[in-house]
């Protein structure tokens, strides 16, 4: 009811939220009061945050995970909240968590030493089960029992008052416990200032609720006076057991009235211990040095990391697969937080993902025409807040733009070129049309494929980023090495070792190279390692026995260690119908492999014939044939276009380089994006639009 209320009221403040401006909307405890800033933060479009401290966390889950996963960052008062949200929220969401500790004001707080009663123990809080008041109790009891003289006073009210009196008085030492409620602070304080013990037993109740970190005992220690408490929750964040202060195990009174007895009978441990419990709080607890703290990280959370969505169909293994995995791997985590939704066929690229703290999101796509798929992807969306998204394929393309074309506050988003697609039907290019028309921006991974785009009237060719792929430089593999891997791998030791990287589909034209290995004489054929996978297998495993090349050609199937594979190489071919950027060809010039390729595509961007590489037009089996003749019979000329390329996958194609560039696309975006949010927020009376992207 409260949250309903508070929200409400809440949602009345929506017109002055947008006249003030903030960067971020902030709310303290993780109930009611961040249900409302998470809400405002909705609708305004903002970033919002909140800090949860105690019965928040362990008794009122109010959406409580949720929240951390939809925040821009998630504070809390002690490193044991820390360790216990983590248990119940994603690895992804673990960075939004900090700590920043509540405090006292050290400054206007004086620490007085001497003159202090030595018998009088005084204790602090809300009378209710987590404050341990009944085992306070049965402790001084015991004191009395063993002929201890002390005076207690109890500042305080609640729920068990009635009930911790009756007890003192069946214990017979209500004469010696002063219970005088609630007081004004400055009485609170004069109370800290004569007592010198002040006792706090707090404990975790029966329904799991606890306290944090008490001001209550910060205040008593920055005041001067000896604690003695227990080692509940984040109290030993505060309080170091014979340093700074006395901890005892909770509901144990014989323990607590050996701490108070001890105490009370040993005024240099007193002193000692109120002295280190003074500069405890001023170096860890102030709260003008905490609250600086929340301020700078409330700002940097602000003006910090953007959230990023990457969405593709499928993650089997392949081109645009990997070019996914190096972005959000090498992208600048301090300033983006980045997320990949996919629809099916799980790789071992997934796994990569995971083990870098990429947030991955599965939404299964089962047929065409899926209502329930496109609702989770319209709800990720919505409830991911994102700053920008992209999509790398066209079913990813259409259903994000549709999804987010349901959101009141719509990030940019961001269309994508991946090949030629000189194969594609009319209605594959009036569907692409639709996208990139309504995308902040397109960027393609090849100036031929941009080039297409631009003559099929899809963009204006000036508004499309080029942005080639990146590639992992591996390190170089010793002679040794070489030989070893070669054996593994069955390489024949007097035969050159041809390798194609790829899927086993029309478009990679294996069938050509085949025919131009067969073409040659036996003694100058190279023996051919196939990687990859795909519906083809079949026919070209037929295909290699009819044309008479079985015994020189090897089926290795879907591999992990293509880069290893390379390495050991004599040569690899691609010999496309078409390709945007190969990251095939990338990753074997990266790998100081020699490169024959077809001259299709974005592949003359990459090798230059002679230089990098040999080119050959395609499907011109006779012309691939002569390459191959001329790589398996001149290992001088291997090694020159080894050593070119791998200086030209260095030197232009870093993973480095690909996240820097399409970072500047992003923060273009965005920046645009947030322009014309400020624009229409200032001009409410004109009328609104749509805006011109999703």
């Amino acid at each position: 009811l409260k949250s309903l209320v508070a929200l409400s009221r809440g949602l009345q403040q929506v017109r002055w939220l947008n006249g003030f401006d903030p960067q971020l909307v902030h709310a303290h405890w993780a109930t009611y009061p961040s249900t409302v800033a998470w809400a405002l933060a909705r609708i305004t479009g903002r970033r919002f945050s909140f800090t949860c401290h105690a019965h928040d966390i362990f008794l009122d889950h109010q959406l409580l995970s949720r929240k951390v996963e939809e925040a821009a960052l998630a504070v809390t008062i002690s490193r044991y909240n820390i360790d216990w949200l983590s248990q119940h929220v994603s690895a992804q969401a673990l960075p939004k968590l900090a700590v920043i500790h509540c405090g006292v004001d050290v400054q206007r707080t004086a620490c007085q030493l001497d003159g202090r009663n030595g018998q009088h123990i005084v204790a602090v809080g809300r009378l209710d089960p987590i404050k341990g008041f009944d085992v306070l109790i049965d402790a001084l009891h015991l004191l009395s029992e063993r002929g201890i003289d002390y005076r207690c006073t109890v500042i305080g009210e609640g729920p068990l008052r009635t009930e911790l009196e009756a007890k003192s008085r069946a214990r017979s030492i209500s004469d010696r416990i002063d219970w005088v409620g609630a007081l004004p602070q400055e009485a609170v304080q004069a109370a800290l200032r004569d007592a010198a013990i002040f006792a706090l037993p707090c404990q975790v109740a029966a329904d799991g609720n606890r306290d944090g970190i008490p001001v209550a005992l910060m205040e008593a220690m920055a005041s001067g006076c000896a604690v003695v408490t227990t080692a509940v929750s984040g109290i030993p964040e505060l309080v170091e057991d014979g340093v700074d202060g006395l901890l005892v195990a909770e509901r144990d009174a014989t323990a607590l009235a050996n701490a108070l007895q001890q105490l009370i009978e040993d005024a240099e441990l007193r002193r000692r211990l109120a002295i280190a419990a003074r500069a405890r709080v001023e170096t860890d607890f102030d709260a003008q040095t905490e609250a600086r703290k929340l301020r700078t990280l409330m700002s940097s959370t602000a003006n910090g990391r953007k959230r990023l969505l990457v969405v593709i169909d499928e993650m089997e293994v392949g081109g645009s697969q990997r070019q996914t995995v190096q972005l959000l791997t090498h992208i600048d985590r301090n300033r983006w937080q980045p997320e990949l939704v996919y629809f099916r066929e799980r790789s071992f690229l997934i796994d990569e993902l995971e083990r870098a703290g990429v947030r991955v999101h599965h939404i299964p796509k089962r047929g065409r025409i899926d209502p329930g798929f496109f609702l989770a992807l319209a709800r990720v969306l919505r409830r991911g807040r994102y700053d920008i998204v992209h999509a790398f394929s066209l079913t990813a393309e259409i259903w994000t733009l549709l999804a987010l074309r349901m959101q009141r506050q719509r990030p940019p988003f961001v269309g994508s070129i991946r090949g030629l697609y000189l194969n594609q039907t009319m209605w594959f290019w009036r569907i692409k049309r639709f996208i990139l028309s309504r995308s902040a921006a397109v960027i393609s991974n090849s100036a031929a494929g941009a080039d297409v785009a631009a003559r099929l009237g899809c963009h204006d060719r000036d508004n499309i980023d080029v942005i080639g792929n990146g590639v992992q430089i591996p390190a170089p593999i010793s002679t040794r090495e070489r030989i070893i891997l070669r054996e593994q791998t069955g390489v024949p030791d007097d035969r050159v070792f041809a390798l194609f990287v790829g899927r086993l589909v029309d478009q990679k034209n294996v069938f050509c190279l085949l025919d131009a290995i067969a073409a040659l004489p036996a003694e100058q054929r190279p023996w051919l390692a196939l990687v990859g996978d795909g519906p083809l297998r079949a026919r070209l495993s037929a295909h290699v026995d009819k044309i008479g090349i079985g015994t020189q050609t090897v089926f290795l199937g879907e591999r992990t260690d293509s880069t290893s594979l390379m390495q050991i190489a004599d040569f690899l071919v691609l010999p496309s119908h078409e390709e945007g950027m190969s990251n095939v060809l990338l990753e074997a010039m990266a790998a100081g492999c020699p490169v024959i390729a077809s001259a299709v595509g974005g592949n003359p961007e990459l090798v230059s014939h002679e230089h990098t590489g040999l080119l050959f037009p395609s499907d011109d089996r006779t012309a691939l044939a002569r390459c191959i003749t001329r790589l398996t019979g001149d290992a001088a000329l291997r090694k020159s276009l080894s050593c070119q390329a791998r200086v030209r996958a260095e030197s232009q194609h870093s993973n480095s380089a690909l996240a820097l560039a399409t970072q500047k696309v992003y923060e273009r975006c965005i920046d645009a994006d947030d322009a014309r949010a400020r624009s229409a927020r200032r001009s409410p009376a004109s009328p609104t639009s749509e805006s011109d992207h999703a």
